[in-house]
This record gives C-alpha cells, structure tokens and sequence, in this order.
C-alpha cells in the first residue's frame, strides 16, 4: 500500500490533475494516467485507480449538464406517459444515447485481452496517441452547421467511441470526430459527448464493481486528494474546451497528442 507521505502526496496530486484535464479535453486521459504513472512508479493495483477518478469526473459532468439532465430524464417520462409529440425529441435523445453505448459495451467484451496488453505496453500507447491526434486534425478541417441530433450520428458517434477503448485514444475525441464525420456542428457534438460519458462510465464502474472491485490495500487519504483534484479541474476542463471549439482551435489537441505520441515511442521503446 502506498504510504501517505508528501512525496506520494505529490504524485496522487498530479494523477488527479492529469485526469481532471485529460478527461474532457480530447487527448486521452487513460493514455496519460499510464504513462505518468509508470514515470512516477506508481503500481497501484487494489482497485481500479482510474475508474475511481473517472467517478470524481463523473461528479463533475453530471453537475456542470444537471439542468439538460433533468430535462431529458423529466421529459422522457412524461413522453412515455402522455405520447405528447413535445416531449418527443427529449425521448429520442435518451434513445440515441443508448444507441450509442451499445458497440463500446460489445468491443470492451470481446478485446478484453488487447486492451489488457496495450495497457502493459507504453510504447504502444504512444502509437494510438499519435492515431488520435491524426484523427483530430482530420476532423478539424470540417465546418459542419447542422445542430439537430440523428439516428445515423448516435450509431457514427458510437462506432467511434467503441475504438477508444485502448489508452492513447481519447473517448471524448473520438466522439467528437465521429460527430463532425457523421455532419453534426461541433458545438452539438460536444453536448452530445458530455451526457454520453455518464451512462458509460455509469457502465464501467458498475463493471468492476461487481467483477473486479477489492476493498482492501489502498490509501484512502491518497484517493480522497486524486479525487478532490480531479473533480476540480474536470469543471475547468468543461469551460476550456467549450472555448477552444468556439475559437476553433480544436487542431492543436491533434498537435499535441501526435507530437506527445512521438516522444512516448521514443522514449519506452529505446529503454
């Protein structure tokens, strides 16, 4: 178990600073907690570290999207208790959102083992991170208008989110690119990621409760300061992206992702 001292501290600290900022921003927060965390030597295997600061994540998104959540949720209900056609679109959007969790839940079943082993190889994560910023920079090019949610987005939104399963593909960034790909406005896109992380982290927490949760050998102290951290600077997060799609300035995550894939490759495969 990790000791609660401040060289320790410091680690926890920047593990939560880097999910907080990486959570949200497209450049893969799964990537960096690796790769930070085998810089630090950090070997913390008595629950999964991550899903316990993507639930500081969670936190945040649900608090920054509550009024849109409990308009969907509210109006969903009264849709399907009145069949009023004003409720209808509110209705639809929680479908698509269902729609789309169901290729990321089928792909983490059966390439459980390749996540396992890209989780084990840094250098490979410095590969996926270099793909992923390509994929920004592509998609950054595209100037699309059309704000209103279809079938054909959730279903694209979903295909490109179910390959972010590996660490160095961002899931955020993959929504997005797989929105503006399908022909849906940036700024929509973005929404529409921010609501679809909930359910799907929802998933994966459920996940590892019941199959791969332990209770014991983890600092609670050391948790609780990730956690704080993370929650943090996710709500920054949130407003920096917003103001970085509205400046269009979305490439420079595709910059930044490529060159830091580079420089990881070179590093863990030249050890």
């Amino acid at each position: 178990m990790n000791e609660f001292n401040f060289i320790n501290v410091v680690k926890y600290i920047i593990l939560g600073l880097i999910q907080g900022i990486c959570e949200i921003l497209p450049v893969s927060s799964s990537g960096h907690l690796i790769i930070v965390s085998e810089l630090l030597n950090i070997n913390d295997e008595s629950i999964s570290f991550e899903l316990f600061l993507h639930l500081a994540s969670l936190l945040a998104i649900i608090i920054y999207t509550r009024k849109d959540i409990i308009k969907l949720i509210s109006n969903t209900f009264k849709y399907i208790k009145t069949r009023d056609i004003m409720y209808k679109e509110d209705f639809r959007y929680i479908m698509y959102l269902i729609i789309s969790c169901i290729p990321i839940c089928i792909v983490t079943l059966l390439f459980e083992d390749i996540i396992d082993y890209v989780n084990k190889t840094i250098w490979l994560i410095g590969i996926f991170l270099m793909i992923n910023g390509l994929v920004l920079h592509l998609v950054s090019k595209k100037d699309n208008s059309r704000n209103e949610i279809l079938f054909k987005d959730a279903i694209m939104i979903g295909l490109f989110q179910s390959i972010a399963i590996v660490p160095g593909l961002s899931r955020s960034g993959m929504c997005i690119s797989g929105g503006i790909t399908s022909g849906l406005d940036k700024k929509k896109t973005i929404d529409y990621s921010f609501i679809l992380f909930i359910p799907i982290i929802v998933i994966a927490i459920l996940k590892e409760i019941l199959f791969g949760f332990k209770f014991s050998n983890f600092n609670v102290g050391l948790y609780l300061i990730s956690f704080i951290i993370s929650f943090i600077f996710t709500c920054l997060s949130l407003k920096i992206l917003k103001k970085v799609i509205n400046s269009n300035k979305f490439k420079w995550f595709g910059y930044y992702t490529f060159v830091i894939g580079m420089i990881v490759c070179v590093y863990f495969l030249g050890k």
